[in-house]
């Protein structure tokens, strides 16, 4: 089992702010285990993915805890559209076994998700 553990607890970051946590792992046997900051799409069409930064555990026991720290990139920003919607996440990832969890966070110039269906106050 994995388990990821944000230092803000609301998950939301402004581009160039610090997130940072930790890893948390049991009962896992392996060589690796990889902390990843990754963002992807969701909604209709195809699903686009990208891993923006990793930092690697290079060997560890059964279990155990490591911290993490990455910097929240400027762009893409976090949105939620009618059609498709781009969200944030860390990733924990075990080697050889392939286990991972997640955890979802928002990056954007206001802290919060770019809503895209509300009304434009142009309208």
């Amino acid at each position: 089992m994995i388990k990821i553990q944000l230092e803000n607890a609301d998950a939301a970051y402004r581009p160039g702010d610090t997130i940072s946590g930790l890893a948390e792992w049991s009962a896992e046997e392996g060589d690796a285990l990889e902390a990843r900051l990754i963002w992807f799409t969701s909604g209709k069409g195809d699903r686009d993915f990208e891993l923006v930064a990793a930092q690697h555990v290079a060997a560890y026991g059964p279990s155990g805890k490591e911290r993490f720290q990455f910097t929240a990139p400027h762009r893409p920003q976090s949105f939620a559209g009618k059609l498709v919607s781009l969200q944030w996440a860390i990733e924990a990832i075990a080697f050889p076994s392939m286990n991972t969890t997640l955890k979802e966070l928002t990056i954007s110039n206001s802290g919060k998700e770019i809503d895209l269906l509300s009304k434009h106050p142009l309208d």
